[in-house]
C-alpha cells in the first residue's frame, strides 16, 4: 500500500482506481450496474442543477408536512425541554418533581438547541428549520459521497428516492434528533470518501463519529466501524485518538445511563438492555434476535424505503421482503468493495437493533440515505451478467418505484397537515386524533383550575409540564411500588392529581387496573371525550372541590352507565376500561382516525 503522510493517500483499502471524465464525474470502467457510462452525458452545471433541485424539494416539502405543535409525542418536548435545561448549565428533567439528573437521550441534540433556542427565540418552528437544514444538509453529503465511490447518475438515482422518502420528509419536519444524527454520520462517511490525503479528513469523520454517538446511542456503531476500519488499515494513531475521545464523551454518558439510580423499565435504556425476563442472558438474546431480525427485515425496511404496496393483500410484502434482503446482502459485499466502512456500520447498527430490547420501525430511518444506494448497487451486481441495458433498467426501475412511493405518501401527509386549522389548546384542531386532542383539551384545563404547585400523575409528563408548568412523578415508579399500596403511595409523593389519558400501553396495562382497585379513594374532577379523565387524590366519598360543568369538562352522566361522573371514579373507570378495550397503539398516530 502506498503512504503518504500519517494519512495515506487512498481513503480506505479496496477503492477501485477511477478515471475522471471532462465533465468531472467518475466512472468506474467495470461497473456492474454500467450507470457510470451515462455520466458523460451530464454536463456539470446540468448535475449540479438536478442536485439543487432535489434539495429544495425535500425543504419545501418538510416545510409543508411540518408538525402544526408539540403534541404528545414525548421526544420532542423531552429534548424541548433538556435544551432549557442546558440554558441554565445542567441536565435534568425539569418535568419531574425534584428535576432528578436525566439519563436517558444522549445530550448532543440538546446541546444544540440550548443554543439555538436563544437564537430563534425559542420557538417550534425555529427549530424546525434546524432540522429541515440538517436534514436537507445530510441529502447533499450522501450525494456527494455516493459519486464518489458509485456515479453522477448513481448517486442522483439515490438523491430522487431520498428527498421524497416520506420518512425523512417527517423528520426533517418535527423535533427529533434524527436529523442532527443523519448529518453527522454522513458528514464522517463523506469525509472518509476524500481521494487525497489531508490531515482534516481523520480529524472530521472522527470529531462527526463522537458527535453522532453523543446524539443517539446507535451512534457507536459508526465509532466502531471508523475504529475498526482504521485499524485494520494500520492507522493505529488515528484510532487511538478516537478510541480516547470516545471513551471520555460517549463512553461516560452510556456508563451514566446504564448506572444511574431510579430506573424503570420502559422508560431507561437500560433498565431492560440485557434481559428482560427471568430466563438467562443467552435465551433472552436468541429470543429478540428471531423475533426483531423478521421485524425490521421483512416488514420495516421495505416500508421505511416507501416501496409502494397493495392494500388487503400480503402478496406484495412478501415479494418485497424478499427483493430488499436479497438486493441488500448483496450491495453489502459491493458496498465493502467501494465503501467498506458503510458495509461495517450497517452490519453493527442492525447488530445494536435486533438485540436492543425496543422495537420500532422509526430506528432504521437515519440508516435509509445508506440502505437506498446500497440496495440499487445490489441490484445492479445481481442483474450484471444480463447486460447494461438490463442492469440499468432493473436499477431505474427500483428507484423510480421507491420515489413513486415515498411521493405519494409524503404528498398525502403534506395534504393532510396543510389542511389543519390553528392550533388552539382549548380547541384543538379536528386533524388531530381524538385521544391526543382531548389530552390538550384536558391541560388547558389544568393550565386554567389546578394549583401551580399541584403535582401530577400522567402518562404524558413532558407535555403536561411544556404546556402548564406542573411537574409530575412517573407512572412506572408509583406501579413499582405495588397496585396494592397505590393511595398511600400518591399521597407520600405529594400527587394531587391523576390524569389518565389513553396515549401510553402504561395507562392501561398499569394505571388504569390500579385505578380501578382503587377507585373509592379518587373523585372525577373533569372528564373530556372520549376517554381522558382527571381524578383527584382523596379519601372515599371526598367529592371535587367544585362544579366541573360550570367549568368546561364534559360529565361522563348516562354514558357511565347512570352514575355521576363528577364524583363516581368507580364507574368511571368501569366506562375506560370498556372504551378501550379494542385500543391499538400499535396503528396509533396524531391524525384524526
Amino acid at each position: 500500500m502506498v503512504r503518504s503522510g500519517s494519512c495515506g493517500s487512498r481513503p480506505f483499502a479496496g477503492t477501485r482506481i477511477r478515471t475522471r471524465t471532462g465533465t468531472g464525474t467518475d466512472v468506474g470502467s467495470n461497473d456492474p450496474d454500467y450507470t457510470g457510462l451515462i455520466d458523460g452525458r451530464l454536463d456539470g452545471r446540468l448535475m449540479w442543477a438536478i442536485v439543487a433541485v432535489l434539495l429544495l424539494i425535500h425543504a419545501v416539502l418538510a416545510w409543508s408536512g411540518r408538525e402544526i405543535a408539540v403534541l404528545t409525542a414525548q421526544d420532542d418536548v423531552r429534548y424541548l425541554l433538556l435544551g432549557e435545561s442546558l440554558r441554565d448549565l445542567a441536565y435534568r428533567d425539569l418535568f419531574l418533581v425534584g428535576s432528578p439528573p436525566h439519563n436517558v437521550y444522549p445530550p448532543g441534540y440538546p446541546a444544540f438547541l440550548a443554543p439555538w433556542g436563544m437564537i430563534g427565540s425559542g420557538s417550534f418552528a425555529s427549530v424546525i428549520v434546524s432540522n429541515i437544514i440538517f436534514s436537507t444538509a445530510a441529502l447533499g453529503l450522501a450525494f456527494a459521497a455516493i459519486r464518489r465511490v458509485w456515479s453522477a447518475t448513481g448517486a442522483i438515482l439515490c438523491l430522487t428516492c431520498l428527498a421524497v422518502n416520506p420518512f425523512l420528509v417527517a423528520r426533517a419536519g418535527g423535533v427529533r434528533s434524527e436529523s442532527l444524527y443523519m448529518f453527522l454520520t454522513l458528514l464522517a462517511l463523506w469525509a472518509l470518501t476524500w481521494k487525497t490525503a489531508s490531515p482534516r479528513r481523520p480529524l472530521i469523520a472522527g470529531a462527526a463519529a463522537v458527535l453522532a454517538g453523543l446524539t443517539r446511542t446507535v451512534g457507536v456503531s459508526l465509532i466502531a466501524a471508523i475504529g475498526v476500519g482504521w485499524m485494520l488499515r494500520r492507522r493505529q494513531k488515528a484510532a487511538s485518538i478516537l478510541i480516547a475521545a470516545a471513551a471520555a464523551t460517549v463512553g461516560a454518558w452510556l456508563l451514566w445511563s446504564a448506572l444511574a439510580p431510579g430506573q424503570y423499565e420502559g422508560v431507561h435504556y437500560f433498565a431492560k438492555a440485557l434481559t428482560d425476563t427471568e430466563e438467562p442472558l443467552l435465551g433472552t438474546l436468541v429470543r429478540r434476535f428471531s423475533t426483531l431480525v423478521p421485524n425490521y427485515g421483512a416488514r420495516s425496511t421495505p416500508w421505511v424505503l416507501a416501496l409502494p404496496t397493495i392494500s388487503g393483500t400480503s402478496a406484495d410484502n412478501v415479494l418485497w421482503a424478499a427483493i430488499v434482503a436479497v438486493g441488500i446482502i448483496a450491495g453489502l459485499f459491493e458496498m465493502l468493495r467501494r465503501w467498506p466502512v458503510v458495509t461495517g456500520y450497517l452490519l453493527l447498527y442492525a447488530l445494536i437493533l435486533v438485540f436492543w430490547p425496543y422495537y420500532l420501525p422509526r430506528f432504521l430511518e437515519p440508516a435509509v440515505p445508506l440502505l437506498v444506494p446500497t440496495l440499487l448497487l445490489g441490484l445492479g451486481l445481481m442483474t450484471r451478467r444480463l447486460g447494461k441495458r438490463w442492469s440499468l433498467g432493473v436499477i431505474a426501475a427500483m428507484a423510480l418505484l421507491m420515489t413513486g412511493g415515498g411521493l405519494s405518501r409524503t404528498l398525502e401527509a403534506v395534504s393532510y397537515r396543510r389542511g389543519c386549522e390553528a392550533f388552539s389548546l382549548q380547541n384543538p384542531p379536528a386533524c388531530i386524533q381524538e385521544d391526543r386532542a382531548s389530552y390538550l383539551r384536558a391541560l388547558h384545563y389544568v393550565d386554567a383550575h389546578a394549583p401551580t404547585d399541584a403535582v401530577f400523575m400522567t402518562g404524558k409528563p413532558e407535555t403536561l409540564y411544556y404546556y402548564t408548568g406542573r411537574r409530575s412523578v412517573l407512572i412506572e415508579s408509583v406501579s413499582s411500588a405495588g397496585a396494592e399500596t397505590l393511595p398511600s403511595t400518591l399521597r407520600e409523593r405529594g400527587v394531587d392529581y391523576v390524569l389518565l389519558g389513553n396515549l401510553h400501553v402504561n395507562e392501561i396495562e398499569r394505571l388504569h387496573p390500579a385505578l380501578q382497585q382503587h377507585c373509592e379513594s379518587f373523585s372525577v374532577e373533569a372528564f373530556f371525550e372520549p376517554r381522558t379523565y382527571l381524578l383527584r387524590v382523596g379519601e372515599t366519598g371526598e367529592g371535587p372541590a367544585e362544579d366541573t360543568t360550570a367549568r368546561g369538562a364534559t360529565a361522563r352522566g348516562a354514558t357511565a352507565g347512570g352514575a355521576t361522573a363528577e364524583s363516581d371514579a368507580c364507574a368511571a373507570m368501569a366506562a375506560y376500561e370498556r372504551d378501550s378495550v379494542d385500543r391499538d397503539f400499535n396503528r396509533d398516530n396524531w391524525r384524526a382516525n
